[in-house]
């Protein structure tokens, strides 16, 4: 009971989700993000926070930019803003967090991972970047609890602003993917997984 989880993106769709839930589970989640005064792209930044923070039970990275233009359509500062978010500053999270042992440390990445996609190149390298991480850091922090979660399409705001036509009944809801996350959290011996989240098919 009382356990605390920081939620990096905790204000997001699939972050404030999670919040939700981890709340009804009695433990003490604690979003960052710009709300919070913690900035990505500024790795002091990122020092600071989990140096205020000190000693959690763990780490969610849920924090994500998307930009859906070609490669040559993008600006320096797209580019390094979904390089930034989607993984330099999560490996920089898990670096300065001070996780308890045997705590977890999850990481959200995206079904975009598999294979380059076609107009978010920088979006789906960097979370083809976040799965090596993980299973590398899995690896190296052999007294913690480590995985990558790996959601369909969902249903969020970011998702909302770059694909603005689409159908949501084929969306995964956040809270979906926020019940995979505490799945894994309660599960103490575990590690290295990569976990997918599925719509679940619709009763006939």
């Amino acid at each position: 009971k009382g356990k605390r989880f920081a939620v990096l993106g905790g204000f997001g769709g699939i972050g404030a989700a999670l919040c939700r839930l981890l709340e009804e589970e009695e433990a003490l989640p604690i979003p960052l993000s710009r709300r919070t005064g913690l900035d990505l792209a500024q790795p002091l930044s990122i020092s600071k926070s989990f140096q205020e923070l000190g000693a959690i039970r763990g780490l969610i990275n849920c924090a994500g930019n998307l930009v859906v233009k070609t490669l040559d359509a993008l600006t320096t500062e797209e580019i390094e803003k979904q390089v930034h978010i989607n993984f330099t500053g999560l490996v920089i999270a898990c670096q300065k967090a001070q996780i308890e042992q045997g705590g977890h440390l999850i990481n959200i990445a995206s079904s975009a991972y598999p294979r380059g996609r076609k107009n978010y190149s920088i979006y789906s390298a960097a979370k083809a970047a976040v799965i090596n991480f993980t299973q590398a850091l899995a690896e190296e922090r052999p007294h913690l609890r480590i995985h990558a979660v790996i959601p369909q399409r969902t249903n969020t705001a970011m998702r909302a602003a770059n694909f603005p036509q689409e159908d949501i009944t084929s969306l995964l809801e956040p809270e979906e993917v926020a019940k995979a996350i505490v799945n894994l959290l309660k599960d103490p011996l575990t590690t290295g997984s990569l976990v997918e989240v599925k719509k679940r098919a619709c009763p006939v």
